[in-house]
């Protein structure tokens, strides 16, 4: 990843993705808390979307321990950008999300067997600005042994279309992080046709494997 990817990457966290103050120093303990504490009200619907239901609560009341403690070690988050989050820079991310957000919900969840898709609308920072706001993101979430695997965010390429209409509406081209809305746009764009390549891949006979393979 690219310096100004990587800079980017790292300020959608803080404005507007599943987004401080410093992380906590937390033992590799807290990965080993067992997904019995998803708790009995949650047992009536698959374990992938009760663990999903447990990290928003949780992040809504601002737990970051216990949000750490449904991830599993080798968990990675990847953003709107292509951004990637794993160990210590996944624990930013969430103390980082925790602080930007005051609630945490989920919109149309569907649960495909230990995959979990949701959309999310997004209100606040540049979105607002550019007068595009809400902006729906999207997201995949993979969840094994009561532990949180992955969880991927983008956008619809309808989204990215409004952002980049709005953009280009302007007299004057405006700045996201310092750098072109267009930039902006085109990592949009790049990371989302990824996660579509991905999902017709798995679509196809095999495909679970042949992604799994990467």
């Amino acid at each position: 990843m690219s310096l100004w990817t990587s800079k980017i990457a790292l300020a959608v966290v803080l404005s507007a993705t599943f987004t401080c103050s410093a992380v906590a120093q937390l033992s590799s303990s807290n990965h080993d808390i067992p997904s019995g504490n998803v708790g009995p009200s949650d047992r009536s619907e698959p374990e992938s979307l009760a663990v999903l239901k447990k990290l928003m609560e949780v992040e809504t009341v601002g737990d970051l321990k216990a949000a750490l403690s449904l991830f599993a070690g080798d968990a990675i988050i990847i953003n709107i950008v292509g951004g990637r989050f794993v160990g210590h820079s996944l624990k930013y991310f969430i103390a980082a999300d925790i602080s930007a957000h005051d609630q945490f919900l989920m919109e149309s969840p569907q649960v495909k067997g230990d995959k979990v898709e949701w959309t999310r609308s997004v209100t606040a920072g540049f979105y607002a600005t550019l007068g595009v706001a809400p902006v729906q993101f999207a997201f995949e979430a993979i969840v094994q042994r009561g532990k949180v695997k992955s969880i991927v965010a983008h956008l619809p390429t309808a989204e990215i279309a409004r952002i980049e209409a709005a953009c280009r509406a302007r007299p004057k081209e405006p700045l996201i992080y310092g750098q072109p809305c267009g930039e902006f746009v085109q990592y949009l764009k790049e990371h989302t046709q990824s996660v579509l390549r991905d999902a017709r891949a798995q679509a196809q006979p095999g495909g679970l494997q042949v992604a799994a393979s990467k």
